[in-house]
């Protein structure tokens, strides 16, 4: 298959199959679910309606040993729904009194049929009807005020309606104190439908690869002579002749393909510089990121916690940020923070914010008072649409208590040593830049920490890391599966060996997943 005349008609061929072919498949689905609806709404009627009659029938002929006339009257009951394939009587106490698959011809004189399903007893001794699915879920059936049903549990409940397309097992009507009428639903008239209307989609798609054929045939010859000019110019490109043109006769696309390649060779020169342009933006770039990251601060040490921090940026240039900042007095701060987006403007942010925080940090002893004169600066100073998220907080060597307040930023989780608990920290505040004042917004929440205690700062990038390998496989990480990553890793004997237990267990889940936010944690363990 090398020639473009025989892919022209495989793919032309193919096409017109695929198109029938789905849409002869939503065609086919579409009425199965209807059909299956209308066997489930007609079965609830047909009960709902020959429920008393067969009791009445039961106890007049059957009981009463005139099986002729009670299988006479049967059959014509059966007769007004062929999707009905039995139907069986039932007592209070579970004992099948009548069944219309084993009593075809002869009256049944043996032992009592004693049911043993739990779940069809239950059915039986409830005065409501029920229906149960092909996945063998019971639904309880409720009149409603229009006269139709309304899907309950066992306690009345609302419960999930019948869906189209979802297919019924058996429907049980309660008939008086004593007796229950057990309707077996049948979709073999529904199955045979449905195939001889696939039969006739397949025919109908052989019809339409040989018409595939024919069009391709006559479309090969008109195609092929413009791409053998456009491969001529192409080769001469590749020889290095960018002045080089291409004649196409057409009026069709090919036309406006041959004016596009010839558009070509005349921005292809132009597009050389603009290779070397960006080649040198790249560089910028990485240098720009080294700056970044040579600003990072160290990880400083503060009396009674063992630290350890890091950065991971999406791209070259990063939106998050943290700092550890000397306070005066013995008070230490600590912050994390994250600027919408990533790349050259979130850091620019970074950077900005960065040198306020630290500048306010040497006037304000509280971080709800440097958080928001920042803010008041950030508001003026940045785009409308670019904030910035900061958890921030002090420690209290002294009093060994740790005090943050959020900003819009996601909650820290604190474990607990004493019983081995993790909890999820305060949520709240305005983020930066956002409105005038958040003096009034942003709240103080104290932890008392013991030995071995341990506080995890981080930004949005880690719960939303995601897996899979497909948008119907995709997975995110989420707040509750890394606050269990956070447990399971903060048993480690110090903060650097909790955030690399940590960082392993979030690359363990989000595998070859490119990563599309930058990350950044900080790990506050009590010593």
């Amino acid at each position: 298959m090398k020639s473009l005349r025989s892919k022209l008609i495989v793919a032309i061929s193919l096409l017109i199959i695929c198109i029938l072919a789905a849409t002869g498949y939503v065609l086919i689905d579409r009425k199965i679910k209807e059909l299956t609806s209308d066997i489930y709404k007609n079965g609830l009627n047909f009960a709902q309606l020959s429920s008393g009659k067969i009791v009445d029938l039961f106890k007049q002929f059957y009981l009463s040993n005139s099986y002729s006339y009670f299988v006479r009257d049967m059959e014509s009951i059966f007769a007004l729904n062929p999707d009905v394939s039995q139907i069986k009587v039932i007592n209070y106490a579970g004992d099948v009194v009548y069944d219309s698959e084993t009593e075809r011809n002869l009256q049944y004189k043996g032992e009592v049929r004693k049911l043993t399903d739990p779940a069809l007893i239950q059915r039986i001794q409830d005065v409501k009807p029920s229906v149960v699915k092909d996945n063998q879920e019971n639904v309880y059936l409720k009149a409603n005020e229009t006269g139709g049903f309304t899907a309950v549990t066992k306690n009345e409940q609302p419960q999930r309606e019948v869906q189209a397309g979802e297919r019924i097992q058996t429907i049980l009507f309660p008939v008086d104190e004593t007796y229950r009428v057990l309707y077996s639903l049948s979709y073999r008239n529904l199955d045979e439908r449905v195939m001889q209307t696939m039969l006739s989609i397949l025919i109908l798609l052989f019809v339409s690869a040989l018409v595939g054929i024919i069009i391709a045939r006559s479309l090969a010859g008109r195609i092929v002579r413009p791409i053998r000019e456009l491969m001529r110019g192409a080769v001469e490109v590749g020889k290095g002749n960018l002045d080089v043109s291409v004649t196409i006769k057409t009026k069709d696309e090919l036309k406006l393909l041959g004016d596009t390649f010839n558009k070509m060779t005349v921005d292809l020169k132009k597009s050389t510089e603009a290779l070397i342009e960006q080649e040198r933006i790249g560089k910028e770039l990485e240098i720009a990121r080294g700056i970044q990251q040579n600003l990072l601060p160290k990880v400083k040490a503060m009396p009674g916690l063992d630290l350890a921090a890091g950065v991971i940026p999406a791209q070259e240039v990063g939106g998050d940020c943290f700092d550890f900042i000397e306070m005066p007095g013995e008070k230490n701060l600590l912050y994390i923070g994250d600027v919408t987006g990533h790349g050259v403007p979130s850091g620019l942010v970074v950077s900005m914010a960065n040198s306020l925080i630290y500048s306010y940090s040497k006037i304000f002893d509280h971080p709800k008072d440097i958080l928001a004169h920042t803010n008041s600066i950030l508001q003026h100073k940045t785009a409308k649409d670019m904030f910035m998220t900061v958890l921030m907080a002090s420690w209290d060597p002294a009093k060994s208590v740790f005090t943050y307040t959020q900003a819009g930023h996601d909650p820290l989780f604190y474990f607990r040593a004493a019983d081995q608990t993790v909890t999820k920290g305060m949520k709240g505040g305005m983020a930066l830049g956002m409105i005038p004042d958040i003096s009034k917004i942003l709240k103080e929440v104290e932890i008392k920490m013991e030995p071995g205690d341990v506080v995890v700062l981080f930004t949005d990038g880690y719960p939303e890391s995601f897996r899979g390998e497909t948008d119907e496989t995709r997975e995110i990480l989420g707040f509750d599966r890394f606050g269990e990553m956070v447990k399971e890793s903060a048993r480690e004997p110090t903060a650097q060996a909790i955030y690399d237990e940590i960082i392993a267990q979030v690359k363990a889940f989000t595998g070859n997943y490119p990563q599309f936010d930058d990350m950044t944690m900080i790990v506050v363990r009590k010593i």
